[in-house]
């Protein structure tokens, strides 16, 4: 804390953990405030509970206004989804996702049933899933699961009769218990399925819509890194839009921001299981749903907002900012609305930037360090 505030004099300091990582890290360094400006971004989604935290980076459709009493900190509000994805960045380590699936060459042991349709399926037991029409996935850490949750999956298989339910095995030791709770509500083993640590979406990122038709988002907290990656990759992302903290609301605001919400936003549990069904049951609507999504990422003149990066690092940046200078001004703390930059990066702007990234960081820096 000394070496931040004597040495490097940060003025504005950002948190990236949090108590995020089950609260591995040690924490304290925040709380001796050793920058004048200190910020919660992303990693741990709510309030840090801390007073010397001055703000939250969120959105409205995250923390609606009467959800900012929770807050100890005041809410630096993004005009699009707060939570930073680079997706459409790095081509080279992402491919944007495809309307159409090629058909491969040969359909041994390849899961091919039609558009839209997962392949070379990690998921699925071939000797005990070959009549599978659908794949439902999450693959969240089981921290995030509770009863409700489970009882909601296992009725949406109950409904969807050639389903399974892929899930990741985070942590492996817990599968016992998870297998224990299937059992005793008699579900068979081969409905749900458990994809090895070392396949997780983290190395498969490129194959998200390789494994699964629809991600069924965990409540009261939902998925973030992993279901950025689902979406990208053209995998629809069903959630409760019925959250009461941020955590249980990052995806109500993503799906709003795409155009989804309709589909894709269960005001209620009973709606949750009726919209998964009703996605896996109804080809065209499911289709739909699919199409629109991976539009989103292949405007081919403008990026759209939700996936627009340079947008929203100028927006970010505008926030800190008006947060600096609120404090340079001995003004009251009060929640900050970035007003949205407006202009849609282009195709040639991300080709210019990815050429120019150096020299882009260097003015960066040496813009903020003259402010």
């Amino acid at each position: 804390a000394a070496f931040i505030h004597d040495d490097l004099q940060i003025q504005i300091l950002i948190d990236w953990d949090g108590y995020a990582r089950q609260g591995e890290r040690a924490q304290g360094l925040f709380q001796l405030k050793p920058a004048p400006v200190q910020i919660l971004h992303q990693e741990f989604i709510g309030t840090s509970g801390n007073t010397q935290m001055d703000y939250v980076i969120t959105d409205i459709d995250v923390t609606p206004p009467h959800l900012q009493t929770h807050f100890v900190e005041k809410l630096i509000y993004m005009p699009h989804h707060f939570f930073a994805k680079g997706h459409a960045m790095y081509p080279q380590d992402m491919s944007p996702p495809t309307l159409t699936y090629q058909q491969p060459p040969h359909t041994n042991n390849q899961y091919v049933l039609g558009t839209g349709t997962p392949q070379h399926n990690a998921c699925i037991n071939r000797k005990l899933d070959k009549d599978v029409d659908f794949v439902f996935c999450n693959f969240h850490k089981f921290l995030k699961l509770n009863p409700p949750t489970m009882d909601a999956w296992i009725s949406i298989l109950e409904q969807v009769p050639n389903s399974i339910l892929c899930l990741l095995e985070n942590p492996k030791e817990a599968l016992p218990n998870l297998q224990r709770y299937l059992r005793s509500k008699n579900i068979p083993k081969h409905r749900v399925t458990f994809v090895p640590w070392q396949q997780n979406p983290f190395d498969f990122q490129k194959y998200n819509h390789d494994l699964c038709h629809v991600v069924l988002d965990t409540h009261p907290y939902n998925g973030h890194t992993t279901a950025q990656d689902a979406m990208y990759g053209g995998v629809p992302l069903l959630t409760r839009s019925d959250g009461l903290d941020m955590a249980s609301r990052v995806t109500t605001s993503a799906n709003i921001l795409l155009g989804l919400q309709q589909p894709l936003n269960a005001p209620s549990l009973s709606s949750y299981i009726q919209k998964a069904v009703h996605l896996a049951t109804n080809t065209t609507l499911y289709q739909q749903v699919r199409t629109q999504l991976i539009q989103t990422a292949l405007q081919p003149t403008h990026m759209h907002p939700y996936w627009d990066m340079p947008r929203y690092v100028r927006n970010l940046e505008q926030g800190w900012f008006l947060a600096w200078d609120a404090y340079v001004n001995k003004e009251k703390k009060t929640h900050i609305y970035i007003q949205d930059d407006g202009h849609a990066t282009t195709p040639q702007e991300i080709q210019t930037l990815d050429d120019n990234k150096e020299q882009y960081i260097q003015q960066r820096l040496s813009s903020s360090s003259s402010t």
